[in-house]
């Protein structure tokens, strides 16, 4: 999204990810995960900056053809909201992310 700047009369870019995963809001049950810096959990809000790569120890099959790290020039904050609730189940409430990048 940081690229869209090099399209004349762009003034803004957003990523927008809505799921019932609770797991992508409330974080993984362990501390220390393969994929810990591209974690979606905020504790209420969520940072996104830098620079975010696999855990050294992952296998070939966690990270799967992702080898290389991701760099990011903003600093980006976000919380996640409710969209809409089926049910009282697990999977049966929606959130979403909306990350904005703000062009120039």
């Amino acid at each position: 999204m940081e690229r869209l700047s090099e399209f004349p009369g762009t003034n803004a870019g957003f990523a927008i990810f809505l799921t019932n995963d609770d797991l992508y809001w409330r974080g993984p049950i362990r501390k220390e995960t393969f994929d810990e810096q591209f974690s979606l959990r905020g504790d209420p809000g969520l940072q996104i900056q830098g620079v975010m790569e696999w855990h050294k120890k992952a296998s070939a099959a966690k990270s799967g053809a992702r080898k290389n790290s991701i760099s990011l020039e903003g600093y980006y904050e976000a919380e996640w909201q409710e969209y809409s609730r089926l049910s009282n189940e697990r999977y049966g409430e929606f959130r979403y992310l909306m990350v904005e990048t703000a062009i120039g």
